[in-house]
């Protein structure tokens, strides 16, 4: 409001009468901007409410009150001006309310798809909206867009549908999607799950929220593929027959593994209760096809919490149940991970050594997605590692060099960021920190941008290791800080003494003796 005894604020003026395009009685200025506390969208559309209105009248040179302002006649809420624009044009208000039910920005074909009104009709009042300035459009029917000029006026046209009609409106956007817009629906499925939800679709929009969290996971948008498939969660909860939401549930929970592993890390509460609760949903279906999957993830997660004994039993049970090809190398690189850990060099070696035997890119690359590892790029790192560590380094250089090559191959930036983490700390075990720098370099800016946090974590610990031992020692201890911290955040304990010796000998390069 204006404060007692000032003038209302110039810009406010000015806003208005650049709406008015002639000056406005002062009575009718000064309410205005009462009423809006001078907010432009607020001034703007009292504005226009006021200039259609009859109480005004026009004296050439300016405005004028055709008598006195009633004391309601511009509304104290914004939804009030904008339903009165909206009342005003009763022939248009329903093709609002369809164009709102949309979204904020519409096309042609598929407002008229949904408002099953003939061209001349539907034109007509889309013309009218736009005369009104309530949409804007660009190009002409049918390659035309519209888009409601203001997200407010979108919300005013859609919150004064009826619940019941809502609903139907959603039905009809949905049902032309599917039968009229198949590119949309590929592209664009998470659209498809709103209209779904507010259908009360709910199995159907839980399937929309699967398929963009995939897409999202695809792109490598992990934190936002989880978004989508919470969302799925939440409205799979709402199917009424029991095993259906258990199937759909199952279906997304096997989803959510990827982006669950990448970003929250292999050790932390949300991957193993995602497992668990996937392992209960297969329980209750008596369904076999994700047992595989979630043996080898709930081996994952006592793996990275550091159990390696523990870890060990349940990658040897994945082996013993092994029944197929596929089976067969899951169990090779369970058991090859947990004797690598114990130090059997040469055991686990001959088990990579396997699964780079039986594997098969175009076969197994795609079950990253499950699995939430690519299995030949894992072998080679830890096979790398170990050949690192029993002194094998020119074997390991050459292994090293085949996974780097396998990751950049698959194009995608998670087996990538896999392949450069650990390719980093095999070059620390090697103590070549000249090769060292530009390796972790790319794998900080790699894991980074995709947020793909324990890689992050692994790569930052190598890249303050060897920035220490290049002299650099408060930026490497920092830098160590902040590596140990992410990757305990993950829930790791695996490998955490050998980064906590880094550490050590990272202070004691810096003369902090008794610290390291």
């Amino acid at each position: 409001m204006t404060p007692p005894g000032r003038g209302p604020p110039p810009d406010s003026v000015a806003v208005i009468h650049a709406i008015s395009g002639k000056p406005l009685p002062a009575q009718v200025v000064d309410t205005i901007i009462e009423k809006t506390d001078g907010v432009p969208l607020f001034l703007e559309e009292l504005t226009r409410n006021v200039i259609e209105s009859d109480w005004l009248v026009d004296a050439g040179p300016a405005y004028a009150l055709k008598g006195p302002l009633p004391p309601l006649a511009i509304p104290s809420t914004i939804h009030d001006s904008l339903m009165a624009r909206l009342d005003r044009l009763p022939s248009a208000k329903e093709v609002a309310q369809i164009g709102a039910a949309i979204g904020r920005e519409f096309d042609y074909p598929l407002i008229a798809a949904v408002a099953d009104l003939g061209d001349e009709a539907l034109q007509d009042a889309l013309g009218k909206l736009r005369e009104a300035e309530i949409l804007f459009n660009q190009g002409d029917p049918p390659d035309a867009s519209y888009l409601f000029k203001h997200a407010l006026l979108q919300d005013a046209a859609y919150e004064s549908l009826l619940r019941s009609r809502r609903q139907l409106l959603h039905g009809r956007i949905v049902e032309a999607l599917e039968k009229k817009f198949p590119d949309t629906v590929l592209t664009e499925p998470a659209m498809l799950a709103r209209h779904c939800e507010a259908a009360s679709r709910h199995e159907a929009a839980a399937g929309y929220y699967q398929k963009a969290g995939l897409l999202c996971a695809l792109a490598s948008g992990m934190n936002e593929s989880l978004v989508q498939l919470d969302k799925g969660l939440a409205v799979a909860r709402q199917i009424p027959d029991a095993d259906r939401r258990d199937v759909v549930e199952l279906d997304l929970r096997m989803t959510m593994i990827l982006p669950l592993r990448a970003t929250r890390g292999l050790g932390s509460e949300q991957v193993e209760q995602n497992y668990g609760a996937a392992a209960a949903l297969l329980q209750r279906l008596d369904a076999d096809q994700h047992a595989l999957p979630v043996l080898f993830g709930l081996f994952s997660v006592v793996w990275a919490r550091g159990d390696i004994h523990a870890a060990l039993e349940r990658a040897c049970d994945i082996r013993d149940r092994a029944d197929d090809d596929l089976a067969h190398l899951v169990a090779n690189y369970a058991v090859g991970l947990s004797r690598f850990f114990l130090g059997e060099n040469a055991a686990c070696q001959d088990l990579f050594s396997q699964v780079m035997a039986a594997y098969d890119p175009a076969k197994y690359a795609p079950l990253a997605l499950t699995y939430a590892i690519e299995f030949g790029v894992g072998a080679l790192n830890y096979g790398t590692l170990s050949l690192m560590g029993g002194g094998h380094f020119a074997a390991a250089t050459a292994m090293m060099a085949r996974g780097d090559a396998l990751a950049r191959q698959l194009n995608h930036p998670f087996p990538l960021s896999h392949a450069l983490a650990l390719g980093s700390a095999a070059l620390a075990l090697r103590r070549d920190v000249d090769a060292l720098l530009p390796y972790a370099n790319e794998a900080v800016r790699v894991a980074g941008e995709q947020g793909f946090t324990p890689y992050l974590a692994i790569a930052q610990l190598c890249r303050g290791w060897g920035l220490a031992m290049k002299g650099e020692h408060a930026e490497g201890l920092r830098q160590l800080d902040e590596g140990i911290a992410l990757w305990r955040g993950g829930g790791y304990g695996l490998a955490s003494p050998w980064f906590e010796c880094w550490r050590a000998e990272a202070q004691i390069a810096a003369g902090q003796a008794a610290a390291g």
